[in-house]
């Protein structure tokens, strides 16, 4: 199901679920370490659970924030607009 790779002195998993395929290092120049740290991701994968890869999550007031910031960087005639627009959201 995984297999295991090297890359320089550092050992690399390689495994699929759901018909996608996943690479993580195992951050360890240890075959023998690598080796556990595949088969605790089949064990996981095998039994339904997510094999450990976290997902990242963004707020909306991030994304409203990065959108304000390119507007005024890059100068944008409607930057003013913009900021009317999403601050209605929040009322």
């Amino acid at each position: 199901m995984g297999r295991l790779y090297q890359r320089g002195n550092t050992w690399w998993l390689q495994y699929y679920r759901s018909g996608k395929l996943y690479r993580e290092s195992a951050s360890t120049s240890n075959k023998g370490t690598a080796v556990k740290l595949l088969k605790a991701r089949e064990g996981s994968i095998a039994e339904g659970k997510f094999p450990g890869l976290k997902v990242e999550k963004t707020t909306f007031d991030e994304i409203a924030k990065d959108y304000f910031t390119d507007y005024r960087v890059n100068k944008r005639k409607t930057a003013v607009r913009a900021e009317i627009s999403i601050s209605c959201v929040f009322r």
